[in-house]
């Protein structure tokens, strides 16, 4: 069984400038998700992605391969399918084609101990799933939920009721079977700071005060 942890990370960030190169805590921030990767009893290779030398250099200092994308891969505007895509086919031109692909994103670094390989054994146990993904716990106000017109989507009752029942996909990791099949999907609901995801300043703000939590 092959399976093959792909780390995106840009040089070339706006809303945090170098952000993953810059240190968090006591690290640069993509080698927490190189580390992450690295713990899993289930990864057999983890592979960072980027046009950028010095993340290229620093994924290589904590113990990952690297695979350079070209730099119009690496656009704001460019779709990660196609660098996943490109990392995918020098792979396989040099002989490993993997089961399983789980896409770690590092503007996302934390991950309890032991949840990406929760994760994937959930896809491998159960044949009919093909995807399974982190889910951040949605809250909302009824306030916020409303037409154009003012006119509110659902009760108070429905609203109180759902509560803490509803959530979103957060870009924190992914594990993505990579033959044809059925199309189930799972997903693992994280904690706070593992939804915590670095794009703006303030989110980098939170990721320093949580980052003590999790060295």
């Amino acid at each position: 069984m092959n399976i093959v942890s792909f780390i995106p990370a840009r040089g070339a960030s706006k809303g945090v400038p170098g952000k993953n190169k810059k240190i968090l805590g006591n690290k640069p921030l993509v080698a927490w998700t190189v580390e992450d990767a690295l713990e899993s009893e289930l990864i057999d290779r983890v592979v960072v992605s980027t046009e950028d030398e010095e993340i290229s250099r620093i994924a290589r200092k904590w113990g990952a391969e690297v695979i350079p994308r070209p730099k119009e891969l690496a656009t704001d505007t460019a779709d990660l399918q196609d660098a996943v895509e490109f990392t995918l086919n020098r792979l396989r031109e040099n002989g490993y084609d993997p089961d399983y692909m789980v896409a770690m994103f590092p503007t996302s670094p934390f991950r309890r101990r032991g949840l990406v390989d929760s994760a994937i054994r959930m896809a491998l146990d159960n044949p009919d799933i093909c995807y399974v993904h982190s889910l951040k716990r949605v809250d909302f106000d009824l306030e916020d939920l409303v037409d154009s017109d003012g006119t509110p989507y659902m009760s108070h009752e429905v609203a109180r009721d759902l509560r803490g029942c509803v959530f979103s996909t957060k870009m924190n990791f992914g594990v993505e079977r990579m033959r044809e099949g059925p199309a189930g999907r799972r997903g693992i609901i994280l904690l706070p700071d593992e939804s915590i995801d670095i794009d703006l300043p303030r989110d980098w703000e939170a990721a320093e005060r949580a980052c003590a939590r999790w060295l």
